[in-house]
Parts: C-alpha cells; structure tokens; sequence
C-alpha cells in the first residue's frame, strides 16, 4: 500500500498523523490506516519479528494484536472473534469488509509454525488464544496459585475456639458476614464480594480484631497486613476500618472477645507499598525468593486488580500464608489487562472454589430505591431501570432515582429547563462550601463538599468533566470564566499524583479554606493540619470529576452525566459503579437511549482465567 492510499473499506487517513505507520505495508498497514493498530502496535510487532526471524505476514501481524489486546484490558487477543469485536483507539467498532481479515486457520497456523512462538519465545498461542508470553504466564500463575489454595489446608492460622465464639457473638446479626469470617480464617485462600454498603469492611474489622486475639501461627501471634490498588482506596479502607472497629461494643475489647487497638494499628497500604515497589510496576523486593512476612494478606477493592498484579502477589506470599479478597465483581474492573475478581467468581459456580466465596447481599448502606435501582442495572434488566426512574423532577432529591432528559441534548448544560432542578441541587451545596471556606470552618466545607457530586463518564466534551466543572463553578460565581478566580475558598480540588511526604494519594478529594489569611487545603480522610495549597503539586477542580476517579468514594447525592452519542466505554459495569456512589439519591441526566445503551453493553474481556480454574478444579 502506498503512503498516500487508505485501504480498502477505511477512510483516508492524514500523511502526517503520528499514529500512522508511513513505511508500514501489507496487513500491518491496512490495519494500522483503519485506526485498529496503534504505531506503537505496529512497530513492537516490526521489532518482534527482526529480533525472532520471523518474516510470515500473518505471524508478524499476529504479533501487532497481541501487543494490542492488553491496552484494551484483554488478556490475549482471541483471532477467531477479531473480525467482530475489534474497535478502534476511540473504542469505535471498525467495520472492514470480510475479506479485510486474514482465514482464521490459515493466521493460526502461521502464529504456530513461525519463531515467534516457541520456549523463548515472546508469543504463546493455545487454541485461537493469542499471548504476549508474560500476559500467559501471569495467567496459568493465578490459577496455579489459586487451586493450590483452594481446600481446607494450606493455612497456617489457626483460630481457637474461643475466637471462633467470638466470630458467632460480633457477627450473630449477619449470617452472611459470620459465614465470611469463617471461611476467612479457615482456608488459604477466601473471597469476600458485595456491593457498597453489604458490610464487607465491618466484617474485615471484626475478623481482623478476632484473629488478632484468638489466632496464631506456631504459637506465635497473627502477622496482618492489609493493602489496595491505590492509595486513595488504602486511605479509605483505613478509615472506614477505623470507624468499623470503633463501634465495637467497648465491653467485648475489654474482655479480649476482640483486639480493637491491635486493629485500629494496622495501616492499610498499597499493593506496591506492601510488595516492595522498586521503580517500575514489575519489579518488587517481596517475590517467591523474599515472601512477605506476613500471616494474614486482606487486599480490598479487587475489581481494581489486574492479573499482573495479583500474580506478583500470590508469588510474594508463603505457601501457608492466607489470602482474603474482597470487593464488589459488578463494579469497574482493572485499567490493565484482566479480571481477576469476576474471574474467580465464575469459576467458583460447581467448584470447590465456590465454598470459599461469600457473597454479602442486604445493603445497610444505600436508600432502598438505590440498592434496587443498581440490581436492575446489574442484572441487564433494561425496562426495569427505566421504568423505576423519576422523569425530570423539580427537586432531583425528592426520591431515589430520577432520570433528567435535557431540553438540549448534547448541548452547554445552562442550568434550565430540565436541568433546573440538577442546578438546584448543586449552586447552593457549591455557595454554602464557599461560605464555609471564607470562615474557615474546614470540617464542615469538607461534609457540604463531599455531600453531592457529578459524575461523568468522559473527561472532555459537552457531557465531560470540563465542562459540567465549569458551569457549576459559574452558576455558583455568576460571573464569565475568565474573572473566576484558579484558587479560592471553598474550591473542591482532587490530588492526581501521590506525594508520600505529605500523605496524599492520586484520587483524594479536599476542600481549600482560609486560615489566618491563607488558603489551605483539606483533605478528606488525612489526619493532620490543612495544607498549603502551594505545597500540592498537582490538583483539579472538582465540582465533577470521572466515574472511574469515584470508584472508592461515597455521597449523599450523585448526578450522573452519560453522553448523548454512542460511545464503548458507557457500558453497564460504568453506571453500576456510578450509581451506587450514592446514599440518598441518584439522577442520572442523559437520554433515555443513552440509559439503554449503558445497560445493554456489558464489559467484554478476553480472559481464561475462569477455564483454566474449572478445569484445575473439575
């Protein structure tokens, strides 16, 4: 193909795009000018094949979406299914005409006969599964792991009688939370999912102060650690833990039913922290060589988790080690490639596996209408979703879930007509915490902060977190965008980068006030005094902010903003996660179609996991 013709079916694209291969020709040219392969794509795959010797076309373009598959969360790129799933860097579904793609047969025998597959090799096929070698290994590692695990043996924590008593006294009211307890402390490996609100970080508190007093290792106390993907998760699983362990009933620590100080000591941390990070995702001073030191591993948040991750953690720990996950499978999964939760899950059903995952299902948490409304969601139930939905309400507030449709879709949010009542709800939340701020009355500017929030599914656009930011900030102001002042009190701001130093995390929300004449800011769930704003390094306003940056976060109150055009990263698993951001109530302004979509698209990713576990496991 030439540098200046497209291929056939795609549109022409522009010479100096840098996405665009110049020199690539063949497949890896028409697939890179239809936007499938990235340049990056394109060249590992040139690179791979002058290191390898191979020179098959097929085998070389096998390489390119073996590169490819994990950016878009895929664990191998499955080539019989490419022609009908494959998007584009948008996440648009690319239509090439049939005769595009390459024979299914004829491309996997070319992969299976070239030098990209072999012991060194950098490829591993299996079937029509197409590997990255590492993103393979990772995978029969987890499982691996994960079956040696599974069974009554394998722990070295042992829990007396009386802390099994204890267990039954501080979890008597949830069956579901006891049972979970159990399975915890008893087996080498246990999974504690449910959604907000079921009690899965109460019941990690209780379990914790339990085997801090009632278990042991070789006769020695229980070695705890408990860690998160991000340190915005790890500092609020701290303080829900906190507030878990402080409700305990003072009487039953003071007869040693429960260890709360020994509780309240453990710092949750991150994965990273926890393994040793030496500089890069991949390196780490706690391997198979230099376990963790620990007895007891809680990692919380799991959807978050990718496969090399939770590979790099099932190496670290001893053999005899427990391992607790917990976390909600129907919410966001992983950045990176895999599932790991929703994996484990489905390879539990008819296993052996399954006598190890609890599933907690009363909400203690959500208004009832909520709870409901995200099993709708959860479960593809369309008709269902929409018609428990409230039609364009004056105070968004007055029930559960209500769905605003804008008189202008795709259009500035002005804050009238139907979107009257969204501005009702956010300028005087927005008003008071400046108010609030100017006083310095910090606590309380965090709570009205933290009390409603719009959250979007994409960063840019009319339906994006810039410009819903700006025009809550403007109805709030009442003055043009180029008068508003970057800095001022009452400004909720989130951090996008972890300072350690300062003890903030990528993803904490605060709120900047006055004191003694200075702006400050506060952050939610940070002990400590409020911090000069100019100390912070990197910030953003956030009157709105991504559904992907709420994952972790609670409010009274969710506006949930979804785009009026089609787009792949609205699925189902985006608007569970936003709705059940909420306490009281919940109003989602989009189209009624844009709902429909959302809920119909549930998140697809190539992993076999699940098959390797149920074949292990029979």
């Amino acid at each position: 193909m030439s540098e200046a013709t497209a291929a056939p079916g795609t549109a022409e694209l522009d010479p100096f795009d840098a996405e665009r291969v110049v020199g690539a020709e063949g497949l890896l040219g028409t697939f890179n000018a239809a936007g499938i392969l990235s340049a990056a794509d394109v060249h590992a795959a040139l690179r791979i094949g002058r290191l390898t010797g191979a020179t098959d076309e097929l085998a070389v373009l096998g390489a390119a979406f073996a590169v490819r598959a994990p950016r878009f969360g895929h664990v191998f790129a499955a080539i019989r299914q490419l022609a009908d799933t494959v998007v584009d860097e948008d996440g648009r579904v690319v239509e090439l005409p049939a005769e595009t793609w390459p024979d299914p047969d004829e491309w996997i025998a070319a992969v299976a006969g070239s030098p990209l597959v072999g012991a060194d090799g950098p490829l591993h096929i299996e079937d029509d599964r197409l590997y990255l070698d590492r993103y393979w290994r990772n995978e029969q590692a987890v499982a691996d792991a994960i079956v040696g695990r599974v069974g009554s043996g394998g722990s070295a924590v042992e829990l007396s009688a009386d802390g099994g008593r204890a267990l039954d006294t501080l979890l008597s009211a949830n069956v579901e939370q006891n049972a979970a307890a159990h399975a915890a402390l008893r087996t080498g490996l246990s999974v504690i999912a449910g959604g907000p609100g079921t009690g899965k970080t109460s019941t990690v508190a209780r379990m914790v102060g339990v085997a801090l007093a009632h278990a042991r290792v070789d006769g020695s106390p229980v070695r705890i650690a408990i860690g998160a993907f991000t340190g915005k998760a790890a500092a609020r699983l701290g303080e829900a833990i906190r507030q878990a362990a402080e409700a305990i009933d003072p009487a039953l620590a003071a007869d040693g039913t429960v260890d709360v100080d020994g509780a309240l000591a453990i710092t949750p941390t991150t994965l990273h922290r926890l393994l040793g990070s030496m500089g890069s995702r991949t390196r780490f001073r706690h391997h198979a060589g230099n376990p963790l030191p620990f007895d007891l591993v809680i990692v919380d948040e799991v959807s978050m988790v990718s496969l090399s991750m939770l590979a790099r953690l099932l190496e670290a720990m001893r053999p005899d080690a427990t391992l607790v996950l917990v976390g909600d499978p129907d919410q966001l999964a992983a950045v990176e490639a895999g599932t790991v939760l929703g994996d484990i899950m489905a390879a539990a059903d008819g296993t052996p596996l399954a006598e190890q995952v609890t599933t907690l299902q009363t909400n203690y948490r959500s208004d009832k209408g909520i709870s409901t409304f995200a099993q709708l969601i959860r479960a593809g139930d369309v008709d269902g979703a929409l018609a428990a939905m409230v039609r364009n309400p004056a105070d968004p507030t007055a029930q559960a879930v209500s769905l605003v449709v804008p008189d202008r879709p795709g259009s500035w949010p002005h804050g009238t007509g139907t979107l009257a009542g969204v501005r009702g709800l956010l300028e005087p939340q927005v008003r008071e915490a400046m108010r609030l701020g100017v006083s310095g009355d910090a606590e309380e500017a965090l709570r009205t902060t933290m009390s409603a929030q719009v959250l979007c599914a994409h960063r840019r656009g009319v339906d994006g977190v810039t410009v819903w930011n700006a025009a809550v900030e403007g109805w709030a102001m009442d003055v043009p965008s180029y008068q508003r002042p970057e800095w001022y009190a009452g400004r909720p701001v989130m951090v996008s980068r972890n300072d350690y130093d300062l003890g903030v995390f990528n993803g904490d929300v605060g709120v900047a006030v006055e004191t003694d004449g200075r702006l400050r800011v506060i952050i939610d769930g940070r002990d400590g005094a409020p911090i000069e704003r100019r100390r912070l390094g990197s910030v953003q306003t956030v009157h709105a902010m991504t559904i992907h940056k709420s994952q972790g976060s609670e409010f009274d109150d969710v506006v949930v903003v979804l785009p009026t055009d089609p787009s792949p990263i609205v699925t189902r698993e985006l608007l569970y996660t936003a709705v059940t951001r909420a306490r009281r109530s919940v109003t989602v302004v989009a189209t009624e179609d844009a709902v429909r979509r959302a809920i119909s698209r549930p998140v697809t990713r190539a992993s076999a996991l699940p098959d390797r576990l149920r074949r292990a496991l029979g």
